[in-house]
């Protein structure tokens, strides 16, 4: 997420700087938790999703973040 934050500041369209900066408490703000690369390893044949303690304002994003890695391992398949 940080790469693509990076790349939106560099556009000079109006509309992708109001992305970036509407994206900013995600990527580099307390709510950053999903910006980092991940340590797990996505190709395991089983992966367990906990986002139960993720709390009131991550919530949403945790949920969309795990049914989208959920989606394309269906697709995959």
């Amino acid at each position: 997420m940080k790469d693509l934050y990076r790349q939106l500041m560099l556009q000079p369209e109006e509309e992708a700087r109001g992305l970036a900066l509407s994206s900013e408490l995600f990527i580099n703000g307390s709510l950053n938790t999903f910006a980092q690369k991940t340590n797990v390893n996505t190709k395991n044949r089983i992966i367990a999703y906990d986002i139960r303690e993720l709390g009131e304002q991550l919530m949403p994003l945790g949920m969309l973040v795990t049914l989208d890695s959920i989606f394309n391992r269906v697709i995959q398949n």
